[in-house]
């Protein structure tokens, strides 16, 4: 495997919130795009697929998989099928009563736990795999 850095979690964060200054700024649908997006890594990582054999087994090309996973990308309801169905894994769609964010928990609370999940879970796989 190449050789793969991993960054200190907080240049990590800087380094988003510089090239995303509204991000403490979480809307719904920002919050289902992550969910998903988590998903799809969480499934990919756990398979042993990289994005480019992902890519090619759903018939799309692995930027596509980059930035679905990383958040900047929404997959159209067809891709999503076809990524599911590649990773051996069932689409489930719940409606659930709507309330706002901050009933639960700030949107910055949000941001850093999706932020450290991601990056732990990228140390982790890439530590295991170049040990």
């Amino acid at each position: 495997m190449e050789d793969t850095k991993i960054m200190d979690f907080k240049k990590f964060e800087q380094e988003l919130y510089k090239k995303h200054p509204d991000l403490g700024r979480i809307s719904e649908e920002d919050i289902l795009r992550y969910e998903i997006s988590e998903q799809i890594f969480l499934g990919r990582v756990r398979s042993g697929m990289s994005q480019e054999k992902l890519a090619e087994e759903c018939g799309m090309l692995q930027p596509s998989i980059a930035r679905i996973e990383g958040g900047n990308s929404f997959p159209s309801f067809s891709s999503l099928i076809r990524i599911a169905k590649t990773l051996k894994k069932k689409i489930r769609v719940i409606f659930e009563d709507a309330q706002t964010v901050s009933e639960h928990v700030s949107t910055n609370d949000i941001t850093k736990s999706v932020l450290s999940s991601y990056y732990q879970i990228s140390k982790k796989f890439i530590e295991t795999k170049t040990t």
